[in-house]
């Protein structure tokens, strides 16, 4: 009876990353089969960016807003870089990192934003691989501070030593009206204020008196 051995050997293509395999080698001949002694191998993992995504902003302000991210998944090695982009248009123009290199929710406080206006941000990590960003979306700061709307009407009553200052105010503005009276003086400097102690919208006057006779005077209501 002839003996003989020999290596065989197959390449395997199409197999699932990350999985383990089992396998075992056969022979048959005109007596039957042998089977070899079960082995095992775990096809390789795919190379992946990290996993993320972009939240919503929070605490919106006039001129700050919080943005907001979330690593979910670190990738085949480790982060080396997370933070966001953020800018008027989806060009963003603006990156900013966080020290943080571990998968969670993180976030960046925003300042001396402009307000009443729309933002565009995502959130991106980074690997060895590549960077994943997450999708655009926005947020619009709180509108600008509005004044309150005043005219200076003409004065009335004037005598040799008195006269009556009229103003008006049309409108509060984005907020209560704290303060609203006149200033008045020799000059453009002004240099007297003086005080209506209401707060309303509507007309409003008050009386000037130990005027100096023949001489013009400036003033101007708030």
């Amino acid at each position: 009876i002839q003996k003989f051995s020999f290596l065989s050997t197959v390449n395997l293509s199409g197999l699932t990353p990350d999985t383990v395999y089992y396998y075992r080698a056969y022979a048959v001949n005109s007596s039957g089969t042998a089977v070899g002694s079960i082995g095992l191998f775990t096809t390789l993992v795919t190379p992946a960016a990290p996993s993320l995504f972009t939240g919503a902003a929070t605490s919106l302000g006039q001129n700050s807003a919080i943005l907001n991210g979330n690593v979910t998944r670190i990738g085949t090695s480790e982060i080396t870089e997370r933070g966001f982009e953020y800018g008027t248009t989806t060009s963003y123009g603006t990156t900013t990192t966080d020290p943080e290199l571990i998968t969670g929710a993180y976030n960046l406080s925003l300042t001396n934003l402009l307000c009443g206006t729309t933002y565009h941000y995502r959130a991106y990590a980074s690997n060895s691989v590549g960077t994943t960003s997450g999708s655009d979306q926005v947020f619009t700061t709180l509108d600008c501070p509005i004044p309150p709307s005043v005219t200076t009407s003409p004065a009335s009553s004037t005598t040799l030593n008195s006269t009556i200052l009229n103003g008006n105010v049309s409108s509060v503005g984005s907020s209560a009206i704290s303060d609203r009276g006149f200033e008045y003086g020799l000059t453009t400097d002004y240099g007297t204020t003086t005080n209506d102690e209401t707060s309303e919208t509507g007309n409003f006057s008050y009386n000037l008196s130990s005027l100096s006779c023949g001489t013009t005077y400036h003033f101007r209501a708030y």
